[in-house]
């Protein structure tokens, strides 16, 4: 089998290894699909060692353990990359965020021909498109982070950020009740920004703002026609105190943008949120809930994937995966598919 690992300035190859057997509780995954997500892009850009790259994983199952008994071969699937596993202190009292004892993808590649996962990490997806299964996994994370930012109905929530988890946060907002949805970006004009700003107000953004412009503030409190109630920055932390600076009394501001070069640590002004009110909530999906949710929403047509999904990568062309993140101002969600995918 094969598999794509990489690590900082783009270096990226392709790996072989024996094509491994489940054990007794495993299974045996061929991958019909890979999303890119901005982790790797990070790995690719800041890892010095040779990184396993991909986690937003479709696939089909080709054989199950001994003691596998909830999935059968041939079934479609999406694969958690990371799941409660159920024996620490913290699940058994109901709290699975605080798990202790996840179950994970153990190092393995979703950008590769197979994976072998325990049974726990296995989401039945029958009836979805295989490159829309791709979407399953970055889409929990949305729906997490919305559910995070506790928009009231009818509310107004401030997005930072048009990556395809701002986008696609922009959508379940929509879907769960938002009545107002802003999203900011970074520069206006250039090629990258008006097609994202065009995407934002087909996932139903209802206005889009730009961060360096002179008037932002001046925009922002005009567009939230009142107050936001909530804000999501899905865009990377040197955004996050600007962010903060503008939030209304007493928001609630959920973080959700990472940054593995070095550039994570940020100033916040701790009177002003003291004084005005606003709460952070970090929020990070792991392990991670509300696939099945995420499956049904995307099964439905809910979500537009035909207008997120820009390109399809094959496994083994590694210099167009370069080309792509190093020239393309059009891509928003990149897959990665094995030869031989169907």
């Amino acid at each position: 089998m094969e598999y794509l690992v990489g690590r900082k300035n783009f270096e990226l190859k392709v790996e072989r290894r024996e094509t491994p057997e489940p054990a007794e509780d495993e299974v045996l995954v061929r991958v019909l699909g890979c999303g890119v997500c901005g982790t790797d892009l990070h790995f690719l850009r800041g890892s010095e060692d040779w990184t396993p790259l991909g986690h937003e994983i479709s696939g089909r199952v080709e054989a199950c353990g001994s003691r596998v008994r909830g999935i059968l071969p041939g079934a479609q699937v999406t694969v958690e990359d990371v799941a409660a596993g159920g024996r620490c202190e913290a699940c058994q009292n109901g709290d699975i965020g605080r798990c202790t004892s996840m179950i994970t993808l153990n190092g393995q590649a979703g950008m590769g021909d197979f994976l072998c996962v325990p049974e726990r990490l296995i989401v039945p997806c029958d009836g979805l498109d295989p490159l829309d299964a791709c979407f399953v996994e970055p889409l929990t994370v949305c729906v997490n982070a919305v559910m995070a930012a506790q928009v009231p109905p009818r509310g107004t929530l401030v997005v930072w950020g048009l990556g395809p988890l701002g986008l696609m946060s922009i959508r379940v907002a929509k879907l769960f009740g938002a009545g107002r949805v802003l999203a900011v970006a970074s520069k206006r004009g250039t090629e990258r920004s008006r097609f994202r700003e065009a995407l934002a107000l087909e996932m139903g953004a209802d206005e889009v703002l730009f961060s360096s412009d002179a008037d932002f503030s001046v925009r922002l409190n005009a567009a939230k026609h009142g107050r936001a109630d909530s804000v999501l920055v899905t865009s990377p932390p040197v955004t996050l105190p600007q962010a903060v600076a503008s939030a209304d009394y007493g928001t609630r501001i959920v973080p959700i943008g990472i940054d593995l070069g070095g550039h994570a640590v940020v100033p916040l002004d701790v009177d002003q949120l003291i004084l005005n009110k606003k709460s952070i909530v970090p929020m990070l999906s792991e392990p991670e809930v509300h696939f099945p949710l995420s499956v049904k929403l995307l099964r439905s047509g809910s979500i537009p994937t035909d207008r997120l999904l820009t390109h399809r990568i094959p496994l083994r062309d590694t210099e167009r995966f370069r080309r792509i993140f190093a020239e393309d101002p059009r891509v928003v969600k990149a897959v990665v598919v094995p030869e031989g995918a169907e």
